[in-house]
């Protein structure tokens, strides 16, 4: 009798202390930010917190590995790189940095990755025109557009329309059209160069690169070109912006300190932080969303935790 009650008393146990476990496991996800660094001479792609802290290596190639995009499911991450080519290719890998291939495989060179919001298709630059291949079928379209010399793709939080930068007799400027390219829209017209628009993820916003200061500056506009900011407002350059998944704060590139660092601020351009600080070049920064987010632990392995399963995988190498 006092065996069942035993038994009885655990199974009571368990169930009060495993959804404790589970969600404490969930609570100890977070955003991650992916960058490119040269802290080992070539150019490799990292992973830290957005404080700094836990800076793991993806990748471990003798050919620069740069530009990496993580998907809205925090599932994969394309990036570009050589890798033994005469060209830049643009390479799949989990956000593990597992199962990595070759996704385009061809002659042209392929930069400037971006994924649609159902991750599902990436649009990239090839020859100065945006095309759109999705992940698992590789079934390539070219995006509509008039012009000749276009990049710097990025995809609509909705998924209905891209924004791109156009240069035309030496002046860029940011456009937008939809996905069967109908409805072009023309969301800068300013003698200096627009450059690397990045969509809010709430689609109402747009973070762009411009000189119209004389220097590179970081700066936000509605969706619709309108009600321009510039956010950084400092004598340094300030490129490639990246909005946190909550919409709340912004990575970007900044040299005020001699050299290029990832630094975060508020979207409103305060409360700046260097999460790099490193004597290297470190650019490129993206967001890992938590949806299927890791941890370093104590063991120097890598915690993977999605849904209420763990597993324990060793480092990139």
């Amino acid at each position: 009798m006092k065996f069942k009650q035993l038994i009885a008393l655990i199974s009571v146990l368990i169930f009060i202390i495993m959804p404790l476990y589970v969600a404490q496991a969930q609570t100890t996800q977070q955003d991650r930010i992916v960058f490119t660094s040269d802290r080992l001479r070539n150019h490799e792609i990292y992973v830290m917190n957005p404080d700094g802290a836990d800076l793991l290596r993806l990748t471990d190639y003798p050919d620069d590995s740069a530009s990496p995009a993580c998907s809205p499911d925090g599932r994969k991450i394309v990036f570009v790189s050589g890798r033994g080519w005469n060209n830049d290719e643009i390479f799949i890998m989990g956000s593990d940095a597992s199962n990595l291939y070759n996704l385009t495989n061809n002659l042209d060179n392929e930069i400037m990755p971006t994924w649609s919001s159902d991750s599902t298709k990436i649009a990239f630059v090839r020859r100065y025109k945006i095309y759109i291949m999705g992940i698992n079928t590789h079934f390539l379209t070219e995006l509509k557009q008039p012009f000749t010399f276009v990049q710097s793709p990025a995809w609509s939080p909705d998924g209905r329309s891209i924004s791109f930068v156009v240069e035309r007799s030496g002046q860029f400027e940011i456009y937008v059209v939809d996905i069967d390219g109908q409805n072009l829209r023309r969301l800068t017209d300013h003698p200096a160069e627009d450059v690397s628009p990045e969509w809010s993820p709430d689609g109402k916003k747009i973070a762009f690169v411009t000189d119209r200061d004389e220097n590179l500056e970081i700066y936000v506009m509605d969706a619709n070109g309108q009600n321009l900011r510039n956010l950084t407002n400092h004598p340094s350059k300030d490129i490639a912006p990246a909005w946190s998944p909550d919409g709340q704060t912004i990575a970007f590139v900044t040299d005020r300190d001699g050299n290029n660092e990832v630094y975060l601020m508020d979207v409103d351009g305060n409360n700046l932080s260097n999460l790099t600080n490193n004597l290297s070049n470190d650019r490129d920064p993206d967001w890992l969303p938590s949806k299927f987010a890791y941890s370093v632990s104590r063991s120097g392995k890598q915690t993977v935790t999605w849904g209420h399963l763990k597993q324990i995988i060793a480092p990139a190498r």
